[in-house]
């Protein structure tokens, strides 16, 4: 019976390491920064699903994983769907760390510069 349990508890880790964000956040990372955004994208999506159901959606690394998949958007042309993805980072930051926070006004940045590709300069 002991034995049973124990291999019970081993599966049990070895499917929620499967289901860890980061191997699939250090792939698309990865082929970022070899400019392919288009073959990044699925991976970054994937990524964020991940962390919403490990960490929550009011997570801080729920928060970078949009603002990261906000910028794979960005840099693909898609501003409607990067503005949607930064304006929620941008709201788990300013819950977590306030106004005054660095990492705030680094997020309010990248949002800002999506909404002048816009065309939106008073938003932005």
């Amino acid at each position: 019976m002991r034995w049973f349990l124990l291999l019970a508890l081993l599966l049990a880790c070895r499917v929620v390491h499967a289901e860890d964000y980061r191997p699939t956040y250090e792939q698309y990372k990865a082929l970022c920064a070899k400019g392919k955004y288009q073959e990044a994208l699925p991976l970054a999506e994937q990524a964020l699903r991940l962390s919403e159901k490990e960490f929550g959606e009011a997570h801080e690394n729920t928060a970078v994983l949009l603002a990261n998949l906000g910028l794979i958007y960005e840099r693909l042309g898609d501003y409607e769907k990067a503005a949607q993805l930064l304006r929620r980072s941008v709201d788990i930051e300013l819950r977590l760390y306030g106004k005054d926070s660095p990492k705030v006004a680094r997020a309010f940045e990248d949002l800002g510069l999506v909404y002048e590709s816009l065309g939106d300069h008073g938003i932005a």
